[in-house]
């Protein structure tokens, strides 16, 4: 089973979402009236707990799409997978938070050196995370970062992944180190 909260930058949307995002920062701070016009609601300072439209069960199309192309990617058809996509407020990169279940005990060690052996990804230091702002945004890779067990579920992997949305692909970069991790841990 695989839970992934995709927390998306607003550049994901295009030219105007970011614009929006600077014209409402700029309001705000100068204790002007906001009025939302991209977004419908406030999204400078504030986050969304969904990127677009949802159907008549709640889900978004970002949100469906990631599910089959996981599902897709990892030839696992019946693969569990929870998805909910946060707009949030930041201009560039976006940030995932992931959880994976398995039957069997997770070896933290050798998540590790998977991770740390892989192509394109940046394993952070632990004790350390990585951010959008401060190491995704420019660069090439998926950093990772906050690797840790479940508190009470010995076969729970938990992860926080980040990577620049705009260079990267950044849906296809945290589908491609899920497939990594599912084949070899689950």
């Amino acid at each position: 089973r695989v839970q992934l909260t995709a927390c998306l930058a607003v550049s994901a949307q295009g030219r105007e979402a970011v614009n929006e995002l600077a014209r409402q920062t700029a309001e705000l701070l100068n204790a002007r009236p906001l009025e939302p016009r991209f977004f419908d609601r406030q999204m400078a300072f504030n986050l969304l707990a969904q990127v677009g439209a949802c159907d008549s069960e709640g889900h978004g199309a970002l949100e469906r799409r990631l599910v089959a192309e996981l599902r897709e990617l990892l030839a696992l058809p019946e693969l569990k997978i929870s998805v909910t996509c946060v707009q949030v407020p930041v201009f560039f990169g976006d940030s995932y938070s992931v959880s994976l279940h398995s039957r069997t005990p997770v070896d933290l060690v050798a998540v590790n050196a998977a991770l740390e052996s892989a192509e394109g990804v940046e394993l952070v230091d632990a004790g350390d995370y990585p951010t959008p702002v401060g190491d995704a945004v420019g660069q090439d890779v998926v950093y990772v970062g906050r690797v840790r067990g479940g508190i009470d579920e010995a076969g729970q992997l938990n992860l926080w992944l980040t990577t620049d949305n705009v260079r990267k692909g950044a849906a296809l970069n945290a589908v491609q180190l899920a497939e990594l991790l599912i084949k070899d841990f689950t």
